[in-house]
């Protein structure tokens, strides 16, 4: 695909197409499509392979935290959860910013 090409590409097609290509390939578009430059770019790929070993695999038991409880203005209550105080009782967890 020429240069260019990426940011004009409706996002659900330019997942099925960038998930076919090989790394050094992404690594263009990424730089590409991205304000980050290659020095740039190549550090937060560093800094994430690097923290790969501290992350929990699929089906491994979650690492103990607890949260705040939020108000419905999202505010801090005081209150908070931990996972081990869900332990047995079905959970989900998202993460995202819902700023």
């Amino acid at each position: 695909m020429a240069d260019g090409d990426f940011r004009s590409m409706d996002p659900g097609e330019l997942v099925k197409v960038f998930a076919d290509l090989p790394y050094p390939e992404k690594r263009k578009v990424w730089i590409e499509i991205s304000d980050l430059t290659e020095e740039e770019f190549d550090a937060r790929m560093a800094w994430q392979k690097a923290r790969r070993g501290n992350v929990p695999g699929v089906g491994d038991e979650a690492p103990a935290f607890a949260l705040d409880v939020l108000d419905p203005e999202k505010g801090r209550t005081g209150e908070r959860v931990s996972l081990e105080a869900l332990r047995g009782k079905p959970v989900a967890l998202i993460f995202g910013s819902y700023t």
